[in-house]
């Protein structure tokens, strides 16, 4: 199995391209990609409650991120958005991390969806990441 992570720089705003092929060196990219990004002043993760963003979250913990959920909020979402929440909550806790959960309107959530699945390069499959790139 080969991992890749994908890092982009904040000032350059080129993608670098890191692989691994076992878990212990994913692990030391991982956590030498988070000591690079030394934030000035606070730290925030758009945060789903999922194996990517809760392992951002654990590696970067000594910065004491605020984990945000962004919570489309329409009809058909309702069922999904509080499973998520929930289940963002209880990761928060248990890392003891400070959570906040933000609603987005529809209306403004179909106004940015173009834009969004431009910035992510296509369609969208997971409900979280257009909510978490609206964010941005």
């Amino acid at each position: 199995m080969c991992y890749i992570i994908i890092q982009r720089s904040l000032t350059s705003g080129r993608f670098h391209l890191f692989y691994a092929t076992d878990a212990m060196t994913l692990r030391q990219l991982l956590k030498a990609t988070v000591n690079r990004c030394r934030p000035s002043k606070s730290a925030a993760i758009l945060f789903t409650g999922g194996l990517d963003s809760t392992t951002l979250a654990l590696l970067t913990r000594h910065l004491d991120p605020l984990l945000v959920f962004g919570a489309i909020d329409a009809p058909e979402c309702r069922d999904y958005n509080h499973r998520s929440i929930t289940r963002s909550e209880k990761i928060a806790r248990q890392l003891n991390l400070r959570f906040l959960a933000v609603n987005i309107g529809r209306r403004d959530y179909l106004r940015h969806l173009p834009t969004v699945c431009k910035i992510l390069g296509g369609s969208l499959s997971d409900l979280d990441l257009p909510a978490a790139a609206f964010l941005l």
